[in-house]
């Protein structure tokens, strides 16, 4: 899918831009945007990518990105950056140097079709107050990074919907059969580093019970806290062992929250999720403890969402940083 934006249309975004605007579209927060970024933002508005990878395309915060949107991103990328000090004095002249007869074209394209699964629609982090945490900037892959003083003491927070099979999404976080890798949760998390102790024993710790329907059994309660293992490059091999317990592992970790219940508060303290087009959320069953702190440096984090009748979701992916 293609979507043609006149110069005549970029002119007039930019002519309506006034300065000291934010800069929408600047997804690393460098004060500029590339073509790759506003490429971003039109997978965004198609379903293809998810929107915490580029939160600056959002400029109304309703958690959507609009054709109106990706206009104004693309007349920054080829006018540079408003200035965000009324009183600076203009370096930039905003006019485009496109042809008055050509035609921009920005092509979405998407290494493999959309899943028929739920969408992933938030990904990220909360304070121990329950207060979205926003990223701090996107890796040279685009996924976003969540900077955090410490390897503990937030939470893990993934928000979805159902996707084009309209199928109600999983809620189970824990299905464990010890004689099969083929059992797992409804929501599947992997980390790329150990995170705790990485003892490969699954549900060690204090561990929430299973939730939702469809859920298999667990191991038994495990002393002492074991954290749970890295698996680097995330591959969700449904053939293997290890992946499978520490999804499991990870799962334990989690509680899902329906309609009502999210973790996740507003900025006036009302409980609502991060997203506003969520319907399900799973969060950390309490605060991320020592029993699975993060270590310092940079770890991955890759989640999928299985929906009731066994479509899973495309993966999502943040990077959580400690120093």
């Amino acid at each position: 899918m293609a979507l043609f934006i006149s110069s005549a249309v970029v002119a007039l975004a930019l002519a309506g831009t006034a300065r000291g605007q934010a800069c929408i579209g600047d997804c690393g927060g460098n004060g500029e945007v590339t073509v790759d970024e506003v490429l971003t933002g039109l997978n965004i508005a198609l379903g293809i990518r998810d929107i915490a990878e580029c939160e600056a395309m959002d400029a109304n915060r309703d958690g959507t990105v609009t054709v109106d949107e990706i206009i104004t991103s693309l007349s920054f990328a080829l006018a540079g950056c408003p200035d965000t000090d009324p009183s600076a004095t203009p370096t930039r002249t905003a006019t485009p140097t496109v042809p008055a007869t050509a035609t921009a074209t920005a092509t979405a394209t998407a290494t493999q079709p959309p899943s028929i699964g739920p969408l992933i629609t938030h990904f990220g982090l909360a304070t121990a107050d329950r207060m979205v945490v926003f990223a701090s900037g996107t890796t040279a892959a685009g996924i976003p990074i969540y900077q955090r003083p410490f390897g503990a003491g937030f939470l893990i927070v993934v928000e979805g919907t159902f996707g084009t099979s309209r199928s109600p999404l999983g809620q189970c976080n824990s299905s464990y059969d010890e004689f099969s890798a083929a059992v797992r949760p409804d929501i599947q998390i992997l980390s790329s580093r150990d995170l705790g102790a990485g003892d490969p024993a699954v549900c060690d710790g204090p561990v929430s019970q299973p939730t939702g329907q469809g859920c298999g059994g667990r191991p038994p309660f495990i002393v002492p806290f074991g954290g749970i293992p890295g698996i680097d490059p995330p591959v969700f091999d449904d053939n293997s062992r290890a992946v499978a317990d520490a999804l499991n592992d990870f799962g334990c970790r989690m509680a899902y929250l329906g309609v009502g219940e999210p973790c996740t508060l507003s900025p006036g303290g009302n409980p609502r999720y991060a997203n506003s087009r969520s319907t399900d959320q799973f969060c950390s069953a309490g605060v991320v403890g020592v029993e699975m702190k993060f270590p310092s440096g940079d770890t991955t984090l890759t989640a999928r969402w299985r929906d009731a009748a066994g479509n899973l979701s495309d993966p999502s992916r943040i990077v959580v940083r400690v120093p």
